[in-house]
């Protein structure tokens, strides 16, 4: 909703990650017409080049579609794009991942990136675990056969914990992720960092805090989710 917009934005200017990737960046939450994209553009434009799911041919949705408002945020004085697309979910509509293909000017290298929503339940969970399971393995067919065994960074909303199936699939590959069992809040995560562990390493993670503070006084939650942070370097 439109009240947890500041508090993303302080969140993310307070850390400055070279990489930061978003989930329901709609206008259209609920009764609130508010233009997530449009805002954070505007207020992290300074510092970050965008890359919005929408801007894909390959995109048949708006993002007023909570499952397509996807944005991958990098640092412009580091990355330069290189290439993007996206795709759509065999399993569900209006679910995908998008990707971006950049070249890291620090690095001397490429790094790919991808950041996904996996399909929520919707009263049936066995259709979404099901469904969930083949999101992520088409997921795994893109890091396999299009990223192969450059640097992968990938961020998502994967909607299961890291015991469910659709993560089972993919720790069983080389990928690695950057926490499994979130203890710090004391139940299972939604939201996962993973790496190509070949050619990246995790260093640490930690669960930034979803409380934000106004000027007010007045503290409020900015997600119903708890967003991760991951500290990875190149081998």
């Amino acid at each position: 909703a439109e009240e947890r917009f500041v508090g993303t934005v302080a969140t993310i200017q307070k850390y400055q990650p070279d990489i930061v990737g978003i989930q329901e960046a709609t206008d259209n939450y609920g009764s609130s017409k508010f233009d997530w994209v449009g805002e954070l553009q505007e207020k992290l434009g300074s510092v970050y080049d965008s890359r919005i799911l929408t801007q894909e041919e390959d995109c048949s949705y708006t993002f007023m579609q909570i499952g397509a408002g996807l944005i991958i945020f990098y640092k412009k004085d580091r990355f330069e794009l290189q290439d993007s697309g996206c795709l759509e979910y065999y399993a569900d509509y209006n679910r995908y991942y998008q990707w971006v293909k950049l070249y890291d000017k620090d690095a001397n290298r490429p790094l790919f990136v991808t950041n996904t929503h996996f399909s929520i339940d919707g009263g049936h969970p066995e259709l979404g675990n099901e469904n969930r399971t083949s999101e992520a393995e088409e997921l795994l067919d893109f890091w396999e056969n299009t990223v192969k065994d450059e640097a992968l960074f990938a961020t998502g909303d994967y909607n299961c914990t890291s015991i469910d199936q659709p993560h089972l699939l993919l720790q069983n590959s080389i990928y690695q992720p950057s926490a499994l069992l979130t203890d710090e809040i004391g139940q299972s995560s939604v939201d996962f960092c993973y790496m190509n562990r070949e050619c990246m390493t995790v260093e640490g993670y930690e669960y930034v805090s979803n409380e934000y503070t106004a000027s007010d006084g007045t503290t409020f939650v900015m997600s119903d989710h708890h967003p991760v942070m991951t500290y990875a370097r190149y081998k």
